[in-house]
């Protein structure tokens, strides 16, 4: 994928993101805007998510209160009707303020929480996912938030060898 069209993508996700918060009068706009590059550079160029398999590439949103970002970006790269941005943060909708896996399954590995709730998850992975328990090698991206402190006081958990952590 070229440069140029991970571009347009982006930026048409980052015309959803102000568009849906503003209807939405609710969303964490930075925390969206701020992961829109990353995730289409995953997902456009990175990642492999050609067909469906047991071993394909996941990714993890680790910092939840960015679920309008990555709605957005699904959106823009054809992962998600743009229509369905309309109802985000609305009552039982689809798009929850968190990524919640029970409401898109093809596009939310797991239900997200606060800054990098998940990313310890990575290496606890076995209880979450049945493809863990036949020992395949997954390639994860997760995508979180790192708190200066917990880096300053060595808190922060090395990441297991089959994950890219981008923080």
């Amino acid at each position: 994928m070229d440069i140029q069209t991970i571009n347009q993508t982006a930026r048409q996700a980052r015309r959803y993101v102000v568009t849906m918060n503003h209807k939405a009068g609710k969303g964490h706009t930075g925390a969206d805007l701020s992961e829109i590059d990353i995730i289409c550079t995953l997902y456009m160029a990175v990642m492999d998510r050609s067909q469906a398999r047991p071993d394909q590439d996941r990714f993890i949103l680790s910092k939840g209160h960015g679920a309008g970002g990555f709605y957005c970006s699904c959106a823009a790269m054809g992962l998600l009707d743009p229509a369905v941005l309309d109802q985000y943060m609305g009552d039982d909708t689809l798009l929850a303020g968190h990524p919640i896996h029970q409401k898109l399954p093809e596009l939310v590995e797991i239900n997200s929480g606060g800054w990098g709730m998940v990313c310890r998850l990575p290496s606890d992975w076995h209880w979450v996912t049945s493809w863990r328990a036949e020992r395949i090698a997954v390639p994860l991206y997760c995508l979180g938030m790192v708190n200066w402190r917990r880096v300053l006081t060595g808190k922060l958990p090395c990441p297991p060898a089959n994950s890219n952590w981008i923080t």
